[in-house]
C-alpha cells in the first residue's frame, strides 16, 4: 500500500478544523433563522424586515465578507 495518495496531518487538521467551522456556522444560521421566525410581523416591520427576507438575512454574513461555495 503507497502512502502517496494519504493527505498529511496538517491537511487533515485544516479538512477538520474547515468542517467544524462549517457546522457552527449552520448551527447559527439555523438560530438566527429560528429567532426571527418567532418575531410578530409588526416588530419586524419595526425594524425594517419582512418575513420574506428571514432566510436571506439568515445566511447573511455578519463580517460583511461574500459567502462562496465550495
Amino acid at each position: 500500500m503507497s502512502h502517496l495518495n494519504q493527505p498529511s496531518s496538517p491537511a487533515i487538521l485544516r479538512i477538520l478544523a474547515g468542517a467544524m467551522r462549517r457546522f457552527g456556522d449552520a448551527r447559527r444560521r439555523a438560530a438566527t433563522l429560528r429567532d426571527l421566525r418567532a418575531v410578530d410581523d409588526a416588530t419586524l416591520r419595526d425594524i425594517g424586515m419582512s418575513r420574506a427576507e428571514l432566510n436571506s438575512i439568515s445566511l447573511a454574513d455578519p463580517s460583511g465578507r461574500r459567502r462562496h461555495r465550495v
